[in-house]
């Protein structure tokens, strides 16, 4: 379950966890090439605990096309895997022993990125860090603030 521990969705059929699922049915209906994909709800429950259920799935669609993330869910993922590359490129120029040690013992950014990226990282981070990397997204791109936290996260 999404969020088992926040209140909204604690309980089962309830008002929250209705709300995430008609918006994850609502989107898989309005872009059938994404359908649901395992992951979307993280991107839906912070923008509900803090809005309204009609302006979450706006919000929603806004992230998915307008901030690129719509192509990390796509049968593909060329998106995930363009940001596991640059994330890679970037933690070699900015972490290189870190990087190095990590190469060095076969553990590739797919192995631990992926998840941070397709949840933006709410499945790591608590709620309120959760809140504001959405802040900076909506202010200034979904791909720049992933990099930004996952390479702050490491340093």
């Amino acid at each position: 379950r999404t969020f088992p521990r926040i209140d909204m969705f604690k309980q089962e059929n309830g008002q929250g966890q209705s709300q995430l699922k008609r918006i994850l049915e609502s989107y898989s209906l309005y872009d059938p090439d994404v359908g649901y994909c395992q992951g979307l709800a993280f991107l839906v429950g912070p923008l509900l605990m803090n809005i309204p259920e009609t302006q979450s799935f706006c919000v929603f669609v806004r992230l998915m096309e307008t901030y690129e993330m719509r192509s990390m869910f796509t049968l593909n993922m060329e998106g995930l895997q363009l940001r596991l590359y640059q994330f890679s490129s970037l933690l070699h120029d900015i972490v290189p022993k870190l990087a190095h040690y990590l190469d060095s013992h076969a553990i590739h950014p797919a192995m631990y990125a992926s998840q941070w990226f397709l949840t933006l990282f709410a499945y790591a981070f608590p709620i309120p860090l959760i809140e504001r990397i959405y802040d900076i997204i909506f202010a200034e791109g979904a791909a720049e603030t992933i990099m930004r936290v996952a390479i702050a996260m490491l340093k």
